[in-house]
């Protein structure tokens, strides 16, 4: 599957590639924290965890503002490391679903080999399934 950054290197003029690949962004998980972890792009509608770099964790993007998503914006996690990975809200937002809530350093599971899709639903809080 190609993604954004692989057709840019090939030429192809961004919002073409953006058009083709649907908002496929690769990941490569790393921190253990939520100070620490990768952040997903803002432009990712499906993000794939294929490796990882000292960590398994992986930030959600802001939401709202110039640099985050727009309410109601699914971002879905796939997850295909031999090992869980965990999802950290951003600053100030909190996760819920499962009837469970996270926030901090407090992340959501995904396991390996699964996906779980993250949706914003305010300003502050992620809702998934």
């Amino acid at each position: 599957m190609s993604t954004i950054d692989n057709l840019i290197a090939f030429g192809i003029h961004p919002f073409a590639a953006k058009a083709l690949t649907g908002n496929v962004r690769e990941v490569t998980a790393g921190g253990a924290t939520l100070g620490s972890a990768t952040s997903i792009p803002n432009t990712a509608a499906i993000a794939y965890v294929i490796a990882t770099n000292t960590g398994s964790g992986l930030k959600l993007p802001s939401i709202t503002g110039d640099n985050g998503v727009l309410l109601n914006t699914p971002i879905v996690v796939f997850n295909f490391l031999g090992a869980a990975i965990q999802v950290y809200a951003s600053n100030s937002c909190t996760i819920t679903g499962s009837g469970a809530s996270a926030s901090g350093d407090t992340g959501v599971t995904v396991a390996t080999c699964n996906g779980l899709q993250f949706w914003p639903v305010t300003t502050t809080s992620w809702i998934y399934n």
